[in-house]
């Protein structure tokens, strides 16, 4: 929990970079103390929070950054937003965060058991309707977290967004004008994009864009923010049609914010503007304006406690609804039904009954519903299976190439003149248990197969037609290809197509490994790209594609 007229550390790991800030907070204003910015090195892994930790211990003390409550930002890109709807009359707070949870658990990809949801107030509708925006962040990034401050020997008060600091900075200048406002803060690695309407955040997303490191970056790095500010609009806009945005407003100073904001205005077609950190947010003056664009955000996370703004904290989300007063009320409930049903009889009796049968209804058809979403994702899940079976196929082009033209005879008596070759990979999923040719089974339970097979057409000249003959015996003694001859019968030239089942050469049969020399004449194949692999069902299919290289 934070609290006000204490020392507070905000700490952010945006990609190799590593940004902390130190200040202390008051009714009135934010109080930056000292900050820090540090490269990750490459001995620190990113996928061990322990060690992660200990090195951010070591950055913060020889910054000289006192250990207490922090809050740890993320980037937009960890959690899933959505900005949600309700009926206002008669919703308590307790219904509403049962309500919350249970329509992001419809929009997620991923069990509601594996998230951390929480959710912010917005402004009520005209009509009364209730609006939130709940966010839903995977409990294990949310444990990373909680072990990384752990193990840098912090004490974690709040994991927020970095976005929600963009929007906390932004939120006066949008209450001050009639239309909406879309601001950008650029991070050393990656940069937040946030539209914010009437002082509060309703959409936001994230980009790996890092902040450029040279002048001569700084042209092709305005130009791509601009763009994506102009698909975060455009996405905004999707399901809320309206004008364009009031203003692109981006946080910071200096030469390459000013320059973002040129270009971002000039693609949205409004006006831009460079917006500094406020009076009530207080820096030293040695501090960079590099440092002082990249901590914006960070700083804007502080001025939410300040301000009193209600926001997103994953490590302390809303609690869920009170179960033990449901319980009461329950009770009380079912006495009250007694009562009524000895004072009724019979006509309580009929209501009881009506409700059960209401409640199968909804029960059936929301199992109708998760039936529907599970066949949809059967589908879903198939299709990558397929696609991941088809991409693992692949060749030792150079090997065959090697072994190809290694069966040339020397001394200019035959000459490679042209070597392709090609790839069939066929998929096929085989239900666990299945007899071969059977369609028993049901997916998923089973595995996707692939029989992959090379052919290579090989041409060229030869000095009589027993050397293209001995050539060809030589293929056929090697065990390796089928041989076919394709084209005429000339005695100065040769045309064979050369199959194999045989696409990795890692080992010829018994231990040996295959030559590996080029020929005159031969030259390296080029692969082509892969073409895109085709839909498979739900359940068992099969699907055959084909790659081709050319010398």
């Amino acid at each position: 929990m934070i609290t006000l007229g204490k020392s507070v550390c905000v700490v952010e790991l945006d990609g190799s970079r590593l940004c902390a800030v130190s200040a202390v907070l008051s009714k009135e204003a934010v109080e930056v103390r000292r900050w820090l910015s540090a490269v990750r090195p490459e001995t620190v892994s990113l996928e061990q929070p322990e060690a992660l930790g200990e090195w951010v211990a070591g950055e913060l003390a020889r910054a000289g950054i006192s250990r207490g409550p922090t809050v740890l930002a993320v980037s937009r890109g960890d959690v899933v937003l959505k900005r949600l709807s309700f009926p206002g009359a008669g919703v308590s707070e307790a219904e509403l965060g049962g309500m919350v949870r249970l329509q992001m658990g419809r929009q997620l990809t991923m069990p509601i058991e594996a998230v951390t949801i929480d959710y912010a107030p917005l402004a009520d509708g005209p009509d009364g309707s209730r609006h939130v925006l709940a966010g839903a962040m995977p409990a294990d990034r949310v444990a990373f977290g909680r072990q990384l401050i752990s193990s840098a020997g912090l004490r974690l008060g709040r994991i927020g967004l970095r976005c929600s600091g963009v929007a906390a900075l932004l939120g006066p200048m949008s209450q001050t004008r009639a239309g909406t406002v879309v601001g950008v803060a650029v991070g050393w690695g990656s940069t937040e994009l946030v539209v914010v309407e009437d002082g509060q955040m309703v959409f936001a997303r994230a980009v790996d864009a890092p902040r450029p490191t040279s002048r001569a970056e700084v042209e092709s790095f305005a130009e791509r923010v601009a763009v994506e500010i102009k698909r975060t609009w455009m996405s905004y806009r999707a399901g809320k049609p309206g004008a364009s945005p009031d203003a692109a407003v981006v946080l910071g100073s200096g030469d390459l914010v000013r320059r973002v904001g040129e270009r971002c205005g000039e693609l949205l077609g409004t006006g831009w503007q460079v917006l500094g950190l406020p009076g009530t947010i207080r820096v030293p003056p040695e501090m960079p304006d590099s440092e002082r664009s990249a901590a914006a955000p960070l700083l804007g996370l502080l001025l939410e406690t300040v301000l009193g703004r209600e926001t997103l904290d994953f490590a302390s989300p809303r609690r869920a609804p009170d179960r033990a007063a449901q319980m009461r009320v329950r009770v009380l409930g079912g006495a009250a039904a007694c009562m009524a049903v000895v004072m009724g009889g019979f006509m309580m009796s009929k209501v009881r009954i009506d409700a059960v049968e209401a409640r199968i209804e909804d029960l059936e058809t929301q199992r109708k519903e998760l039936a529907s979403e599970y066949e949809a994702f059967l589908v879903e899940h198939a299709k990558l299976g397929h696609i991941q079976q088809w991409q693992s196929a692949g060749a030792d082009w150079l090997g065959h190439i090697n072994v190809i033209t290694g069966q040339v005879p020397q001394g200019g008596v035959a000459l490679a003149e042209d070597l392709s070759g090609r790839l069939s990979a066929p998929v096929a999923f085989v239900p666990r248990g299945a007899k071969p040719g059977s369609s028993s089974g049901r997916y998923p339970d089973g595995e996707w197969t692939s029989s992959p097979a090379a052919v290579f057409d090989f041409r060229g000249r030869s000095m009589g037609r027993g050397i293209a003959t001995q050539m060809r015996g030589r293929f056929l003694s090697g065990e390796v290809y089928t041989v076919e001859t394709v084209g005429p019968d000339v005695t100065e030239r040769f045309s064979l197509q050369l199959k194999t089942a045989r696409t990795k050469l890692d080992a010829e049969p018994g231990g040996a490994s295959p030559p590996r020399r080029s020929a005159p004449g031969a030259s390296k194949p080029k692969e082509s790209p892969k073409p895109e692999a085709p839909t498979a069902p739900a359940g068992e299919g099969s699907a055959s594609t084909e790659k081709e290289v050319q010398p």
